[in-house]
């Protein structure tokens, strides 16, 4: 059977694509309308009433001299979050009270950034560079 090619000038492949995407968009909201939540979840009234969770970060670097953790929850400043060394003369420790949310943070040890081993990595941040990401759940 012979191929046949439709030709549609362009004005007409932008009118046919948009009819397809407002068709598309109307299908996709016509078969989600019902699945709407329909009570607010706990996170989210915990985030709506500016309740906030502790959480605390610790990061093994028994030769580090100073150590502290910055995030876009401190705006990466690397002066209001020092962390403290344990007993155990190792880890370095901290705990943060942060809303329910999603966060990408690093170590600063010694002046150099560092991952945190335990966490997921995020996408790369506005320099290419991936950061440990944190998600706080409430109950």
């Amino acid at each position: 059977m012979p191929v046949r090619r439709v030709s549609l000038s362009v004005p007409w492949a932008i009118a046919a694509g948009l009819v397809c995407a407002m068709a598309g968009g109307g299908a996709a909201l016509f078969a989600t309308r019902d699945r709407a939540p329909t009570t607010t979840t706990a996170s989210a009234r915990t985030a709506a009433q500016g309740v906030t969770l502790p959480v605390r970060f610790s990061v093994v670097a028994p030769k580090a001299g100073q150590v502290s953790i910055v995030g876009d929850f401190n705006h990466w400043n690397p002066t209001t979050l020092p962390m403290r060394r344990s007993a155990d003369g190792r880890t370095w420790e901290v705990e943060v009270r942060l809303p329910v949310g999603r966060y990408s943070y690093a170590f600063l040890i010694d002046g150099s950034l560092a991952l945190d081993p335990a966490a997921p990595r995020g996408s790369g941040d506005d320099f290419g560079e991936p950061n440990s990401v944190l998600m706080v759940r409430g109950s």
